[in-house]
């Protein structure tokens, strides 16, 4: 027997959830109260190596400054806190298939946007722990704004390895 592989659904299509689209929504047109809005590419799921692409806009009136790595904590769509993850600052424990640059100082004028990649490995290593997903991922860019949260088009798939790394904020 043939698969056509037509039928399979890509990594990033649809929320993941009963009832989500199968195409993320449109970003949205209006600006949080923070002046921050954060949206998310489709990502890419080569060979268990995740990427997503975060972007973070200034739509609000004021510049502001980004420096190094985003702070995140992640969640399940209800809030409760995702335990045994550890977001790492760089990429390197993960893959060095996409280095990290480092921190450096990204301005942000309103309209501006920068960008950080999160980095894991969908691997099960650890038979005695149950694979974790991650369905809202809040941002803490660290500039005294407050955080935005994200819900990728569908579930960071961490598998049991425990790591999340970052990249960089970088001008997008």
């Amino acid at each position: 027997q043939t698969l056509d592989p037509s039928t399979f659904a890509r990594y990033g299509a649809g929320s993941g959830l009963p009832g989500g689209s199968p195409e993320p929504s449109a970003a949205p047109t209006s600006c949080p109260g923070s002046g921050m809005r954060l949206t998310a590419d489709r990502g890419d799921a080569a060979m268990g190596l995740r990427t997503l692409p975060v972007t973070l806009t200034n739509c609000g009136e004021a510049t502001f400054e980004l420096y190094g790595y985003p702070r995140l904590t992640l969640t399940q769509s209800d809030g409760t806190p995702v335990e045994g993850v550890r977001v790492l600052e760089g990429t390197a424990a993960v893959t060095t298939a996409r280095p990290d640059g480092g921190p450096r100082r990204v301005t942000l004028r309103p309209g501006d946007a920068a960008y950080t990649v999160l980095v894991w490995r969908n691997t099960y290593v650890d038979t005695t722990n149950p694979p974790v997903t991650v369905e809202r991922v809040t941002v803490d860019p660290q500039v005294g704004r407050g955080t935005v949260t994200l819900r990728p088009g569908s579930a960071l798939d961490l598998g049991s390895t425990g790591r999340l790394g970052t990249t960089a904020w970088r001008r997008s």
